[in-house]
């Protein structure tokens, strides 16, 4: 397992930003639709949630880190 931490949530506009990903970034991005209750879909925003991965030592012990800000894959 590897185990992340979530360090960051936005909403961004894809029509004035269209790239999300660097190639060979190690974070994770979660990306879903927004607004989450829109009448229509394919609209231009995007909500993120972008995780770090974890040292392994830290994954390990666990330390510092609340259970709602840390999963693992």
């Amino acid at each position: 397992s590897r185990y992340y931490q979530v360090k960051e949530m936005r909403i961004v506009d894809t029509s004035e930003d269209p790239s999300m990903a660097i190639e060979g970034d190690e974070r994770l991005i979660l990306v879903t639709c927004y607004p989450f209750d829109a009448l229509t879909q394919g609209g231009p925003l995007r909500y993120l949630v972008i995780a770090d991965p974890e040292p392994v030592a830290l994954a390990v012990s666990g330390a510092g880190l609340l259970g709602s800000e840390r999963f693992s894959l």
